[in-house]
């Protein structure tokens, strides 16, 4: 197990734009490797498998994937490709800051939504009819990648994918993937996830998530057994577990600097945390991931 490497997002398909399309394969074959051991990137990834069976290691979860598969990662997760000679698929890398940027609050809202909430769960299979509206959508990008470059191509692109997005977000919604209710219930829902996962080592109380999120604590506990059969308490301790495992697997950092970096006050008191959801202790789940 060597150190968690870190992918900064190199344009590939045009040197002006912060997105770009790429093969499985080719994918593979440019990242040598370091894309087949766990590593994180500081950009999104959308995957779209379009032939064959492969895995794909997502936060120590192992997928397995086949044709007519979509799944995201996000920012910062630990993960990892598995080779495999009769897959392909199509990769979509882009930073959040070119869907975001220069776009009004609606768009903005819109966007964020549609990330969060793809971004829960693990994947899910597009139908064929499903397959083949996005795939329409993917050919706009790449296209427009060829394209030389103007001064509105960048928003052509941040237009098709958000299209993209919205597409996959409706077909997401459709077979009854995601939540019980619509409108302010959800969005205060997806917040709070977000927030949760972004602010696990603040350690703060569901009271100051719920403020943060701006609804009373009895409304979040609500929520969140509703959209994810969890307790807020519960999704945080979640949260922080599993920033600890993927600071746990980089072998340059002693349990004790991660300890103080989740938050902890002692070494101990990470150790006691650790151990309660995993039946062993930090040093041991490190050992098994060598």
């Amino acid at each position: 197990m060597g150190e968690i490497r870190t992918f900064e997002f190199t344009p590939i398909s045009n040197e002006r734009q912060q997105i770009h399309t790429i093969s499985f394969a080719n994918r593979i074959r440019k990242g040598g490797e370091g894309v087949l051991n766990p590593h994180r990137t500081n950009f999104y990834i959308l995957l779209f498998v379009t032939r064959g069976c492969s895995r794909h290691m997502i936060d120590f979860e192992v997928l397995d994937i086949s044709a007519g598969d979509f799944f995201i990662i996000r920012p910062g997760q630990v993960h990892a490709f598995y080779p495999s000679a009769d897959s392909d698929g199509t990769i979509i890398a882009f930073t959040e800051d070119f869907l975001l940027q220069r776009a009004d609050l609606c768009v903005i809202s819109e966007n964020t939504e549609a990330l969060n909430e793809l971004s829960i769960g693990c994947h899910f299979s597009l139908r064929v009819n499903d397959s083949e509206r996005i795939d329409r959508h993917i050919q706009m990008i790449q296209q427009e990648l060829c394209g030389a470059y103007d001064e509105l191509q960048e928003s052509i692109l941040q237009k098709y994918l958000s299209s993209l997005l919205l597409g996959l977000l409706r077909i997401k919604r459709g077979d009854g993937h995601l939540f019980a209710e619509n409108g302010k219930a959800r969005l205060y829902a997806l917040k709070f996830k977000c927030l949760a996962d972004k602010r696990c080592k603040m350690q703060l109380t569901v009271s100051q998530f719920a403020a943060e999120v701006g609804i009373s604590k009895r409304s979040l506990q609500r929520l969140t057994v509703l959209h994810f059969g969890k307790t807020p308490k519960l999704m945080i301790q979640e949260s922080l577990l599993l920033e600890s495992k993927r600071m746990l697997i980089d072998p340059s950092r002693t349990v004790k600097e991660i300890s103080y970096d989740l938050g902890f006050n002692e070494p101990t008191n990470f150790t006691k945390f650790f151990k309660k959801f995993t039946c062993m202790s930090p040093e041991q789940f490190r050992k098994s991931r060598q």
